[in-house]
């Protein structure tokens, strides 16, 4: 926790201390003009309720991940040239969250990951001219009898 953070706790604390005959919701409304979260407050508060002291514990927090480089090597592997691969199944394989996955691909190799995206079936300008050309071919080939499915032999 940095020495910023230590001190706003220190200050809730006694804050809360002073007034805790008032509540709790005049302590969140005496900071919320500090522009300091709500939840913030709270938990500070709930944290001083408990009987805790300011400092954290010793080793609570998020744990360092980090991606050897033979495992960015089997990383990259894995991405080039291959669409199949969810980013969400890797992270889960390589035991890292898709954020970081995304972030390391990123910075340490050239691979860039984007999300596949559907594109649509007719763009705006096809769709305007669909009658046009459907009215051109039943006046030139009235006379024939078309079956029509939904897959494209031509160009």
């Amino acid at each position: 926790m940095s020495l910023k953070e230590l001190e706003f706790r220190n200050h809730v604390y006694k804050f809360y201390e002073e007034n805790r005959a008032l509540g709790k919701l005049y302590t969140y409304k005496h900071f919320l003009y500090d522009n300091v979260s709500k939840s913030t407050i709270y938990n500070i508060i709930q944290h001083f309720e408990k009987g805790l002291t300011v400092d954290r514990r010793n080793g609570s927090g998020c744990k360092a991940v980090k991606i050897t480089p033979q495992k960015l090597r089997q990383i990259e592997n894995l991405f080039e040239n291959n669409d199949s691969v969810s980013l969400h199944t890797a992270a889960r394989k390589y035991d890292v969250s898709p954020g970081y996955l995304c972030k390391t691909l990123k910075k340490k190799t050239k691979l860039r990951y984007r999300k596949k995206q559907t594109i649509p079936k007719r763009s705006d300008k096809q769709i305007a001219l669909a009658k046009p050309k459907c009215n051109l071919l039943l006046s030139k080939f009235h006379h024939h009898d078309f079956i029509l499915d939904d897959e494209s032999y031509f160009t």
